[in-house]
């Protein structure tokens, strides 16, 4: 164990992730080995007794690879939300397991196709995936609720994708019996949604009340871009959404929001323009990247090596410009600089030919919105 008393994260202590599938996981960075519990089975189980051991040793496992990758990266890994929670909750090593945070995808119901997606999280999707004879779950639901006994307990939640803005019905099924509870003035809420829906007024009133409430918005580039990579959206209503939402987080000291973006080839080479909208926004969001991994071949790390170093180079130019986004274009950056695959130029070759198989369903051309990164995979 380090000085400070620390583990590697505190998660095992109090937290766990259900999928789509009913499937329950350590978090949502876990990297699943086959393992799967349902319900409350897993915090007491005997693999989290060891996961726990090995947090205090400082010794994760090979399933905590997320969290390393994009840590040496110069990102947050999902693990440091674990140490602020810890120490609101008063947790140390020695407290006793008790679920008191949950990670929630609900179902794969969605009302967007985002190309980067699949059927496993988002419904949109299914009709795509038999076309090209891609594995297809059908509609998956969770079967969560949240018991009287967890939500005398729950301190954070989390609702995940598909699409959690479509699940609101549940969402507040929950929030009713944490605040039957007393419990509501203690919730930090955590949402994460394509913007396309807006929160009901009884969803706004529990937000109000709460210690704290965070919306993420998933939006992966300005305007005619965010619609081609997430297929059925509109940015004329995410835009309105997002104005209206600043409105409501201007007014109220317990909420705030950001933008995630998805930085894969598609958007490779546009991220200025999202942040300059950020920056159009009374609240001023804080716009975070997720670096794609998976799919392999939509990954931006496969780009050029001599295209992928003078992108860098223009993201690291425009830190002097937009100093308040330095995280992001330091990530960016650093995943365009990492080393290339072996295969690289295949798979972006495998990309521009899986797109163009998209395209057939999608109103919105990828070629039309980046023809710069078009060219590029045109030429190879």
């Amino acid at each position: 164990m380090k000085p400070d008393g620390k583990p590697y994260c505190f998660y095992p202590w109090f937290h766990q992730k259900v999928n789509t599938d009913g499937s329950v996981v350590p978090c949502c960075a876990w990297r699943n080995d086959g393992s799967t519990f349902s319900g409350n089975d897993l915090l007491n189980s005997d693999m989290m007794d060891d996961l726990r051991r090995r947090m205090i040793d400082h010794d994760p496992p090979s399933n905590c690879e997320n969290c390393r990758r994009n840590e040496s990266l110069g990102r947050r890994g999902v693990r440091d939300d674990s140490f602020w929670i810890a120490d609101v909750l008063d947790l140390d090593v020695k407290s006793p397991p008790l679920l008191r945070s949950q990670e929630v995808d609900i179902s794969n119901l969605c009302n967007l196709r985002c190309r980067m997606c699949d059927p496993s999280r988002s419904s949109r999707w299914i009709a795509d995936a038999r076309r090209l004879g891609m594995p297809d779950q059908g509609i998956m639901d969770s079967g969560w609720t949240l018991s009287d006994e967890d939500a005398a307990n729950t301190r954070y939640l989390r609702f995940l994708g598909g699409e959690p803005m479509l699940h609101q019905d549940r969402i507040l099924d929950a929030l009713r019996k944490i605040d039957a509870k007393g419990g509501i003035e203690q919730l930090h809420l955590l949402l994460v949604t394509n913007m396309t829906k807006m929160f009901s007024d009884e969803m706004v009133g529990y937000m109000e009340r709460m210690r704290y409430a965070t919306v993420v918005c998933s939006i992966d580039g300005y305007a005619a871009l965010n619609d081609c990579i997430r297929s059925d959206s509109g940015w004329h209503d995410i835009d309105r959404n997002m104005r209206s939402l600043d409105g409501i987080v201007s007014s109220t000291a317990s909420m705030d929001y950001g933008i995630s973006a998805t930085y894969s080839i598609y958007n490779a080479n546009l991220m200025e323009p999202l942040l300059s909208y950020s920056d159009t926004l009374g609240c001023k969001p804080q716009v975070d990247v997720v670096l794609l991994f998976s799919p392999k071949i939509m990954s931006a790390v496969n780009l050029p090596a001599d295209y992928s170093l003078a992108l860098a180079d223009r993201y690291d130019a425009l830190i002097e410009t937009m100093p308040r986004h330095r995280h992001v274009l330091t990530a960016i950056s650093n995943c365009l600089r990492m080393e290339k695959p072996p295969d690289h130029t295949d798979r972006l070759r495998r990309f521009a030919a899986f797109d163009q198989r998209l395209e057939v369903s999608r109103r919105v051309p990828f070629g039309d919105v980046n023809p710069e990164i078009w060219g590029l995979l045109r030429d190879l």
